[in-house]
């Protein structure tokens, strides 16, 4: 069963993330061209809004391969909206979750 396949994995990161939430922390999801690491990106960030009652962090999930290696500084404010937006979120104090999909197809990286 898919489901009951995924459990073990969902519960991983569930205590990843329930670890000390005032530090900055990175959990990296190497594999094969194949693996499910698209899949599992986009499952988590659905996990995430499932919860977001609970732990109140707003999951952004961006996809590296738009992006060089010169151009990937910006990433995170185009995901949020420019830089104008992403100042006002930071006034929110809201925890954001990024998760970067496809880091190793960065073009020219």
């Amino acid at each position: 069963d898919s489901a009951a396949a995924r459990q073990p994995l969902r519960e991983t990161v569930e205590a990843f993330l329930q670890t000390d939430q005032k530090r900055h922390r990175v959990l990296l999801l190497q594999g094969d061209a194949g693996t499910g690491k698209t899949t599992l990106s986009l499952l988590l960030c659905k996990w995430l809004w499932q919860d977001f009652a609970t732990r109140k962090a707003v999951p952004v999930r961006i996809e590296m391969r738009r992006y060089t290696a010169e151009s990937a500084r910006r990433c995170v404010a185009d995901a949020l909206g420019g830089e104008d937006q992403v100042r006002r979120l930071q006034a929110l104090k809201r925890p954001f979750i990024f998760i970067f999909d496809g880091y190793d197809e960065l073009a020219g990286g």
